[in-house]
Formats: structure tokens, sequence, C-alpha cells
């Protein structure tokens, strides 16, 4: 086992109080130190498909607060970054035999009762869908938008097509879609680049208007200093390689 890609599975602790919309999907939720927020998450998000929390090294009771709540958990030893999470979810929801993965993350930032606009583009055929934060942008701090558009273009001209909002983590991704992926970063860099080799793969990506939740408790555990040098290290490599060397980079 590879301890930064994997985990040990915990099965619930409880059965959520209604049975989900689906059981065709299931609803990836990263966390890291969330214990005050992930039982809302779990519980909003089990009312649509069931959920798996990737613990990622948390220092607190996120773990035995998603169990209890509903949610099958995934936990990892130490903090090895969003990236290493979300492809440990992958790789469970894939290996369960589900045929779609809803992302969203354990803060609270992403509306639950929005899934289901994912899985009705799904249905439709979408095999990647992404949230869509930029159609109202009132709430949003100022520097987060800044951000969020400069890199919203430079990932768009390496994707090859505009995607409205790549920096969103609320998403979903079809189980085919998510074996094309050959994920090598391991942190908040890591959605830049799923985008952009989902994007390369074939597939469309279609996009979804969702809202986020900014409140005074919410904190994003984004450093936007390393986390920049992180992006801008996946802009360098995909803009001079068009076909990445995927030698040990094992698939979802």
């Amino acid at each position: 086992m590879n301890p930064v890609l994997d985990a040990p599975v915990i099965a619930p602790k409880s059965r959520p109080s209604t049975a989900p919309a689906t059981t065709e999907a299931v609803a990836v939720v990263c966390a890291y130190n969330e214990a005050r927020q992930i039982e809302g998450v779990v519980r909003g998000a089990s009312k649509h498909v069931p959920v798996v929390v990737v613990d990622d090294g948390s220092r607190d009771d996120t773990a035995e607060v998603a169990g209890r709540a509903g949610a099958w958990v995934l936990r990892k030893a130490k903090n090895a970054g969003k990236g290493a999470a979300l492809v440990t979810g992958f790789r469970w929801a894939v290996r369960s035999g589900y045929k779609a993965v809803v992302c969203l993350d354990g803060d609270g930032q992403h509306d639950t009762e929005e899934i289901p606009k994912f899985l009705d583009l799904w249905r439709l055929g979408h095999e990647a869908v992404f949230g869509n934060r930029m159609e109202d942008v009132k709430s949003m701090p100022a520097a987060r938008l800044a951000v969020n558009r400069l890199m919203g273009t430079t990932v768009s001209t390496m994707a090859g097509y505009r995607i409205a909002d790549p920096q969103c983590g609320f998403r979903l991704y079809s189980a085919g879609c998510l074996k094309s992926l050959r994920v090598k970063t391991v942190r908040y860099d890591a959605e830049a680049e799923i985008a952009v080799q989902v994007a390369r793969a074939g597939y469309k990506i279609v996009s979804v208007p969702v809202r986020t939740i900014y409140t005074a408790v919410l904190k994003s555990k984004i450093r936007p200093l390393i986390d920049t040098i992180r992006f801008l290290r996946v802009v360098v490599y995909y803009s001079m390689v068009r076909h990445p060397d995927w030698k040990g980079t094992p698939p979802v």
C-alpha cells in the first residue's frame, strides 16, 4: 500500500435518516481538521448520494464525526494534500463500482442541495461537470476573485477551450473520465492539473452555476504564495509538454 495515496477504510457508524436518491454515484469529500463542519456536509450530501470522506491526516475528530454522520471514511495517517486525498477517494469509488463521483469540500463552502444539478447533467451524458462560481461573485472576496479569473484564463488556455471556473472544487466525473487520469500533483494544484488532463483526454467539461458559502467561521486552507508557485509549475509543465511522461504515475 502506498501511504500517500491509499488509506484504511472505516465503515459508517450509523445510517443516514433517509436513503440517498441514487446509489450509482458517490460523493467524495476531502477533509482536514473539519470536525465542526463535516457532519452537516455528510448529512446534506447523504440525501442525494452515498458519501465517503477522505480524512487527510486530521488532528481533530473529523473521522469520528463523519462516521457517526453516516459516511464511509478513508483515514490517512498523515496529511498528504488535497490532490492525494482526491486520488484516494477516486480509487475507492472506481474500485467500489460507482459510475460517477461528485467532489465537494468538507468545510461547508459547497451547498449540498446543488448536487442534483450535477447528477442531472451526468444522466444527460456529460462525463465532466464543473461548478461555476463566477456567475454571482458578489460574496467572493476581491483577492480570490482576481486570482480565480487569472487562473481560469490560464487553465482554459492549457485545456484548449474555455472552462468557466476551473478552480472550483465542486465537480462531477464519470468513472470512465477518472480512469483516464494520471495525477502527479498532490495539493491544491491538482485540481488545475485534473482539469487540463480531462480536457486533453477528449472529454468536454460543462459548467453548472453554483454558490459558494463564505462565512467568518470558514477558513480556506489554500496558502496563496506556496499554492500559486505550485500552480505555476503545473502551467509551465503542461505548456511545454503535450504528452506528459506518466512513468511511475499509476492510474486512478
